[in-house]
């Protein structure tokens, strides 16, 4: 999914309820990853709607946890933690390669999502 280079950077930001990562290779970006609370009953299409290179006409899944396309998806994290507090949590995954493959971002933004809920942000 990354290009190959000769320097791998990452640039973590956090600002209020969105926590974000950006990975370069060679100073150029090419992965952004990041996590936001939203409130309880915020959809998939709502979070597509801000999301960077997913729109909320893309491709979602049956269960509606998750949108895509070949450059970008958001899905929803199992945050026992947020939904104590009426919250819901959103992960989203961005890639600047044109030749992305729409499955290949599914399955690396239901992986990030599992990864999130099983961190200790989301203690159940």
């Amino acid at each position: 999914m990354l290009p190959s280079g000769e320097k791998l950077t990452q640039r973590p930001q956090s600002t209020g309820t969105t926590k974000r990562c950006r990975v370069h290779v060679d100073g150029r970006s090419v992965l952004s990853v990041s996590v936001e609370r939203w409130e309880g009953d915020t959809t998939a299409e709502q979070v597509a709607q801000s999301a960077l290179s997913v729109a909320p006409s893309d491709t979602k899944t049956r269960d509606g946890l998750y949108i895509y396309s070949s450059t970008g998806a958001v899905g929803r994290v199992d945050c026992p933690a947020a939904e104590a507090r009426q919250e819901s949590t959103w992960a989203s995954v961005r890639v600047s390669r044109t030749d992305a493959d729409a499955d290949d971002m599914l399955k690396l933004v239901k992986e990030y999502a599992k990864a999130v809920g099983e961190s200790s942000d989301c203690a159940r």
